[in-house]
């Protein structure tokens, strides 16, 4: 059972000689010591009658203590079945909230005293902190996520800000059932915890926030099982393949999803960014390229990839004059610019291939989905059909996580996962 006493800490001294007087803590076979800014020397403090001697107001200091004293221990008598939880550190913060209380203190100030007294960052203060680095390092596709994340938790706590400390498993399950009660659907409940569980991951790996204040151990990020099909059949994408069209914005839809389904769903957004200096091992004849490979650095996950390219990538790259461009020039006309207004228009763009891509789902009589997501899917599940090992899917696709890659699988060599890509795309 954990203890308390007055006791006179003869083990430092002040500037005048004289030992703090402290209330000692004694818990789980370890002590701590809570300061009460009283400093007396040996012959001032009586041990055993726990009182002070020898001053003008000896006996209303003593009175002081021993309140103070009298409500650290009520307070261990009152909550000893939640105090066998606690590990002795806790336990101090704890109870020096409780001595620093006032009438017009409220039980929330409290709380926020114990956890700011080892986790001191602020939710607000430290996500602004993570953003600017994210706009820093040119990553603004993540800058809006952080934002709608911080904004929601917020809106949910009043708008009133909170120490990271503060974001509990039990804060977050009523956050989870009030955007249910909203009609938001669990993926979106993700979208907005994800970023807050990378922030208190960081904060961990700063040392700013204690280990045991990290809620995700506990309290696992709801998701919704996949009721909608996010994959097209073969033949759908022949049929996509074989419309004529005129040159335009429905035509330059049509050459990036074949893009993307020809190169292992290469996503958008790096299609947007290709540069010809890209395209190594090029063949050039009669001002046509006729074979190469294209390299690039996935903008998710950073993976390196190397990719043969095919056919249908040579005809669409001829489609945009490749052999005429300089070697930094981007290959096709989206455009996207590595700053957070860049990014801005580059989202814009997006969505609005996206609504192109419908266009020719339309045109061929498909009315499911149809997005560049849907295209990367596509290109995963006629692997699979074609009795392409999940394994090499996984290295294909650039899956970090992908337990099946990762627990046997090194690496596959260029030819395995060209040979892989051929049987697919032709």
């Amino acid at each position: 059972m954990a203890k308390v006493k007055l006791h006179l800490d003869k083990r430092t001294t002040n500037k005048d000689n004289l030992h703090p007087l402290v209330i000692q803590l004694a818990h789980k076979g370890k002590t701590r010591t809570l300061p009460l800014k009283i400093y007396l020397n040996q012959k001032q403090w009586k041990e055993n009658s726990q009182e002070i001697i020898g001053l003008s107001n000896s006996k209303r200091t003593t009175a002081i203590v021993r309140k103070k004293l009298s409500l650290a221990s009520d307070y261990l008598i009152e909550n000893s079945l939640e105090i066998e939880l606690m590990e002795i550190n806790e336990l101090k913060n704890t109870i020096q909230a409780v001595l620093l209380k006032q009438p017009h203190t409220t039980q929330r100030d409290v709380e926020r005293y114990i956890n700011g007294k080892t986790h001191k960052i602020y939710l607000k203060e430290y996500s602004d902190k993570i953003i600017e680095r994210l706009n820093n390092s040119g990553r603004f596709g993540y800058v809006q996520n952080y934002k709608c994340a911080i904004t929601s938790i917020l809106k949910f706590n009043n708008n009133e800000n909170l120490l990271l400390s503060e974001i509990t498993v039990s804060f977050l399950r009523d956050f989870e059932a009030y955007q249910l009660g909203k009609g938001n659907s669990k993926n979106t409940i993700g979208a907005y915890l994800r970023p807050i569980r990378a922030m208190m991951n960081q904060a961990i790996q700063e040392k700013i926030l204690n280990p045991s204040a990290y809620p995700f151990n506990s309290y696992t990020i709801p998701v919704n099982k996949r009721t909608k099909k996010r994959a097209v059949e073969k033949d759908v994408i022949i049929e996509i393949r074989n419309l004529k069209l005129e040159k335009g914005a429905l035509r330059n839809a049509k050459n990036y999803l074949l893009f993307i389904f020809n190169n292992r769903g290469i996503n958008l957004i790096d299609i947007a960014k290709l540069k010809k200096h890209q395209i190594i091992n090029a063949k050039y004849e009669n001002g046509k390229l006729v074979e190469g490979r294209l390299e690039y650095i996935r903008s998710k996950t950073k993976k390196n990839f190397s990719i043969k390219l095919t056919q249908e990538s040579l005809m669409i790259l001829n489609e945009y004059n490749i052999s005429e461009k300089g070697k930094n020039d981007l290959i096709f006309p989206i455009g996207y610019v590595n700053t957070a207004l860049g990014r801005s228009n580059y989202d814009q763009n997006r969505k609005r291939i996206n609504g192109r891509f419908k266009i020719l789902a339309e045109m061929v009589g498909f009315e499911g989905n149809m997005t560049t997501y849907v295209i990367r899917h596509s290109w995963a599940t006629i692997a699979k059909k074609n009795g392409v090992p999940i394994s090499v899917i996984g290295e294909s696709l650039g899956h970090e996580d992908y337990s099946t890659t990762e627990t046997y699988l090194d690496s596959f060599d260029h030819d395995t996962l060209d040979d892989a890509n051929e049987l697919v795309v032709i």
